[in-house]
């Protein structure tokens, strides 16, 4: 797995983990927020409910019933069935202490039902002011706790939106990717990582046409590698596919990031020097050329391998044939002139350059074939 497909990776992983905690986080919260109104209600109504049966009794009015639903309301609020008010410890333990007083109350009131005495309902009027005050601070506890859980709820939804943003900018990043990677299986050749045929056509009615309408020159550069059908058949496929791609590394190294590197089949390469002419295309040609000679290839007995090249300039009216034609001469020149080598056709040299950029070539390496069509450089 290379480096952007296990980022890619990683980057899902987060995702879905966002994706689930925001989930779990929000329906936590969202429940938490809705039950946030019946707490502080039923906290309250204790309150009201202690004065309420305190009163029916002192009047002589049966009160059973309110006194079971204050039972409820109480048992609820203590064992955290509905409100999660267990968390705080203020609130658990002030519930502690008016649960304490309601049951001495609800005796005092079953007392004073049956006996109807003064003391007892003095005692009902004294602990129901108690506990009223006591509710009074279990309602102001309930109302922290539900300001923190809408507190909460706010920094959650704030968060869900920066998750929201973080998690479309991974799927920005994961669209591109495979995107990427769906254009490069289409344009490029699988093993050495260059362009395929089909890019290179469609690139080349680009450039063309570009020159064409707005005069921009280009050159096209042909190579292969030199007696590659030897190394195949000696040391196997294999080690042809390894030269392929150590050869390959070489030129996109070498390249301006403006230049286009196509495998066009076999051991058989173009590349494209985009706004220079031929002799500065050759000129890098050459320098490639050097580094591929000295470079030491694993597998095979000498060491070494060399590539031929030849090179062409976009003149006007050129067609695509035209021009892969020029080139294709210049290459089969190379060839005839004993490999290892890069040529240049002779109708370019006529057309573009100067006696004076001639003469700017190393005299060691001119070498003009007056009666052939292609000038040979050699930078040796």
């Amino acid at each position: 797995m290379n480096k952007k497909s296990l980022t890619i990776t990683i980057l899902s992983l987060i995702m879905l983990i966002i994706l689930s905690e925001d989930i779990y986080v929000n329906l936590y919260l969202s429940k938490a927020y809705k039950t946030t109104g019946g707490f502080i209600n039923n906290t309250g109504l204790i309150r009201v409910l202690v004065q309420k049966v305190s009163k029916m009794e002192i009047v002589g009015i049966d009160s059973e019933a309110f006194i079971l639903k204050t039972d409820i309301i109480i048992e609820d609020l203590e064992n955290d069935r509905k409100y999660g008010s267990n968390k705080n410890k203020e609130y658990r333990e002030k519930i502690k202490v008016i649960k304490s007083e309601w049951n001495e109350l609800k005796n005092v009131l079953r007392k004073y039902r049956s006996e109807k005495l003064d003391i007892d309902r003095e005692r009902i009027i004294i602990t129901s002011e108690e506990m009223f005050q006591k509710t009074n601070e279990l309602v102001s506890i309930a109302q922290s706790i539900t300001d923190n859980k809408v507190k909460y709820f706010s920094i959650a939804r704030i968060a869900t939106i920066i998750n929201i943003l973080f998690i479309f900018v991974i799927i920005l990043f994961i669209e591109v990717y495979v995107k990427n990677k769906l254009e490069n299986k289409v344009s490029n050749d699988f093993l050495t990582g260059a362009y395929n045929r089909d890019f290179f056509n469609e690139y080349m009615k680009r450039i063309i046409n570009n020159a064409e309408r707005y005069r921009r020159k280009f050159s096209l550069l042909i190579f292969d590698i030199d007696y590659f059908k030897k190394i195949n058949d000696t040391y196997g496929h294999s080690t042809g596919d390894y030269v392929l791609k150590a050869i390959s590394e070489i030129v996109k190294k070498n390249i301006r990031k403006s230049d286009v590197f196509v495998r066009i089949g076999g051991d058989e390469f173009i590349i494209i020097f985009s706004e220079i002419n031929k002799l500065s295309g050759a000129t890098i040609a050459d320098k490639i050329r050097k580094i591929i000679g000295e470079n030491k290839y694993i597998g095979i007995e000498s060491g070494q391998v060399t590539i031929s090249m030849g090179i062409t300039d976009y003149e006007e009216k050129d067609t695509l044939e035209n021009i892969i034609d020029k080139a294709d001469k210049a290459l089969y020149s190379a060839k005839e002139k004993g490999r290892n080598r890069v040529c240049i056709d002779k109708m370019w040299l006529i057309n573009n350059l100067s006696q004076k950029s001639y003469m700017k070539i190393p005299s060691k390496g001119r070498n003009l074939m007056q009666n052939n069509s292609y000038i040979e450089l050699m930078f040796l």
